[in-house]
């Protein structure tokens, strides 16, 4: 295995930290690509997103606005029509699920595909990839970026699993050069998290967190962006620099967090490669292997072993000036895949950022006519100084425009005289409705697809009023399509090199209630050493299938079916019940089959079943033996009596005997092919149930098999690589 930090030839190049001019300079190396990215775009996107939630949660005033209209006495009003709109397009995405399957190209078979798509299958199921699916589109449509993380997590299962979850996109900090949507043309990725120290000590070791404590102790770490301090006092938490801390209070306990940076790039090295030289295909050797063993490999499959320049990818985790971790990933790829609803050239941006403005000016719209409202109701009063009997001048100007007001004036004085107010402004109530249908036209939602459609409009005409406004989604989720396959296809990479091992996958089958649970094994060598199910070998391509939700389908399945029998057509009860929405539909599915006669029997069944064969048989072989002792006792008594009539009138048998006894062998064969049928049935039944015994059999022995090396290897692995 090649030395920490050194590619398979041993470039100086791509040396260990302390070869390369010591840790400090990998970490100021690391530090330098985050503040390059962070002032090159990134804090601008994270100022916007974080405005773009807001607005989205209805926080759409700032406290600076508030606080001056709240001294000036007028109202600041929210009318979140941002929340409605960005809930239809969520609303739409809720309802499409992806399915996931694999295309044969080269080296590869049909039959391999359809596995590898059943184990794409029970990933996301075993991930809940729809649900998690909700919150990258999301992220997507309300700030503008949604990421998945998609590695081998080693927590569960020591051959390791599959893990896809979605990242918060404000740590997500993509390489300030690139401008593709596919993260395959990006020189890196980095995603900042905070950790406190026990955190750091427990995934990357005590020596780190001790280094950590040290450095900030002494003073040197970076001034901004890099310690949090929770100071527990009156003062509060805050980044605090060098010169505005006081260092001697500085310990474990005033330091919160550390801001961790966890960055993937490319760099360009020598590997091997196998070269099959009919097809010209060629395959990467793994990084741990040694020049010698690629030779052997080579040499034994009959193929060739070349060098040349790829990328690889560097794996590297700083906490301000320590390197907590720098070494060569374990994956092909990058672990992060976005999703952009709209994208231009390296700028990508979502539906609400577009909708701040018009909603910004659909609350002071609305504000301003409720000011103007309460400004008319209380215009004021002119009164004669000292009219005023009941009350004083300041209590008239607080309480004048409250209901049943009385006023007393003295006598010979002017009576109090109400201000005329101003007429509202012509058209200004006409402008907020102006303002609410710009949010509508620039977002594409209409009130069909929101659901607030006018009750006396036509199912037909409501239906082409959706399909029409689902136009305007056609970007986000084909843009959402184009992503599904970016995970697709990081999903069969870490097939192809994890799941090399053999495994038991199970996979539910909700639509199939006879087949609810399927048992599949992969990577299966049998006993003449073939690989069955081996999903680690062949190039395949990614085919994404968009499919409505189960309850939609359900539901949808169900009006057809109960529509089918009101025209008169046999659709039997039990499927019906199993598309409805009864809690315990396919319980009394299957009552209603035994009720029928149409459900699978049970093991007691199946014995009472075996037993009647079992009976009918023996019934058949005693009437068959009984007919084959009536036959000889007919052929004894027919050969004496064509002995006596030969004897006494030329030897001829009786026309009434000779049709007896064709009678009788005629029964004897009837009697004879039943029992064969019989016989054939029970056989058949036997062979059926012996079967699916020794099936059941096998997949428990090989559900029980431990792959002790492989996997003591792979957690092995996983221990030194904590930052994967």
């Amino acid at each position: 295995m090649p030395e920490q930090g050194t590619d398979t030839f041993g470039n100086a190049g791509v040396a260990a930290a302390d070869k390369s001019g010591g840790e400090r300079l990998v970490a100021e190396r690391q530090w330098a690509h985050y503040v390059r990215a962070r002032d090159n775009g990134h804090a601008d996107y994270v100022a916007m997103a974080e405005k773009c939630d807001e607005f989205y949660r209805g926080e759409q005033w700032s406290e600076t606005d508030r606080k001056k209209l709240e001294d000036e006495g007028r109202p600041a009003m929210t009318f979140n029509l941002l929340l409605s709109t960005i809930n239809t397009a969520l609303g739409e995405q809720a309802n499409r699920e992806m399915q996931l399957n694999f295309l044969p190209t080269r080296d590869s078979t049909r039959d391999g595909a359809i596995v590898l798509s059943k184990l794409a299958q029970a990933i996301n199921q075993a991930n809940d990839y729809h649900f998690i699916e909700n919150f990258v589109f999301a992220d997507g449509i309300i700030q503008d970026r949604g990421f998945f993380d998609v590695r081998i997590s080693f927590e569960d299962n020591l051959s390791g699993d599959v893990k896809i979850r979605h990242l918060d996109p404000l740590t997500v900090i993509i390489d300030p050069e690139a401008k593709d949507y596919d993260p395959s043309t990006w020189s890196e990725v980095m995603v900042a998290s905070w950790m406190a120290l026990d955190e750091i000590a427990t995934k990357y070791g005590k020596d780190k967190a001790d280094k950590l404590r040290t450095m900030v102790s002494g003073g040197e770490y970076y001034a901004y962006d890099s310690i949090k301090f929770g100071t527990g006092r009156f003062g509060g938490e805050s980044f605090t620099s060098p010169e505005s801390h006081d260092m001697d209070g500085v310990d474990d306990r005033t330091i919160k967090s550390v801001r961790v940076l966890e960055r993937q790039h490319y760099q360009w090295v020598k590997e091997l490669v196998l070269v099959d030289p009919e097809t010209g295909d060629m395959r990467e050797v793994p990084q741990q292997m040694e020049r010698e063993e690629a030779e052997a490999l080579a040499e034994k499959y009959g193929v060739e072993l070349m060098e040349r320049a790829g990328r690889k990818v560097r794996w590297t985790v700083t906490a301000d000036h320590v390197v907590l971790y720098d070494d060569w990933s374990l994956y092909r790829s990058f672990t992060i895949v976005p999703y952009f609803p709209y994208f231009r050239r390296g700028k990508p941006f979502g539906m609400a950022r577009n909708l701040l403005n018009p909603q910004e000016f659909y609350n002071k719209a609305r504000s301003q006519e409720l000011h103007i409202v309460n400004t008319t109701a209380n215009s004021g009063w002119i009164t004669e100084e000292g009219s005023l009997v009941n009350m004083t001048e300041d209590e008239l100007a607080e309480k004048g425009a409250e209901t049943g007001l009385h006023l007393v004036y003295a006598r010979g004085s002017t009576p109090p005289a109400k201000i005329s107010p101003n007429h509202v402004p012509t058209g200004l109530d006409r402008i907020s409705d102006k303002t609410a249908q710009s949010i509508t036209q620039i977002s594409g939602m209409n009130s069909g697809m929101s659901g607030m459609e006018r009750a006396d409009v036509s199912g037909v005409a409501l239906e082409q009023k959706t399909e029409r406004g689902q136009v305007q989604l056609g970007q986000p989720f084909k843009h959402l399509g184009y992503s599904r396959k970016l995970v697709g296809k990081k999903v069969l990479e870490l097939i192809q090199d994890f799941y090399t091992e053999e495994r038991t996958i199970h996979i539910l089958h909700p639509d199939d209630p006879e087949n609810r649970d399927e048992e599949l094994i992969i990577n299966q060598i049998d006993a003449v050493g073939n690989v069955l199910n081996n999903v680690t070998a062949g190039r395949y391509d990614v085919a994404v299938t968009t499919l409505p939700t189960r309850d939609n389908v359900d539901e949808d399945e169900f009006a057809k079916l109960m529509a089918m029998r009101h025209e008169g057509i046999a659709v039997p009860d039990d499927a019906i019940i199993r598309r409805s929405n009864i809690t315990d539909r396919d319980e009394l599915a299957d009552r209603i089959q035994q009720m029928m006669g149409q459900a699978e029997p049970t093991e007691e069944e199946m014995e009472i079943q075996q037993k009647l064969q079992e009976l009918e048989i023996a019934k058949l072989e005693g009437e068959l033996d009984k007919l084959v002792a009536q036959a000889e006792g007919l052929r004894a008594g027919a050969a004496k009596d064509l002995a006596a009539a030969e004897k006494a009138a030329g030897g001829r048998q009786s026309p009434e005997m000779a049709f007896e006894q064709d009678k009788l062998e005629a029964q004897i064969g009837l009697k004879r092919e039943e029992l064969m049928t019989r016989l054939r049935l029970a056989g058949m039944t036997h062979t059926a149930r012996a079967q699916g015994d020794q099936l059941r059999t096998a997949a428990q022995l090989a559900t029980s098999r431990f792959q002790g090396e492989t996997q003591l290897a792979t957690a092995q692995a996983s221990r030194n690589n904590p930052a994967q």
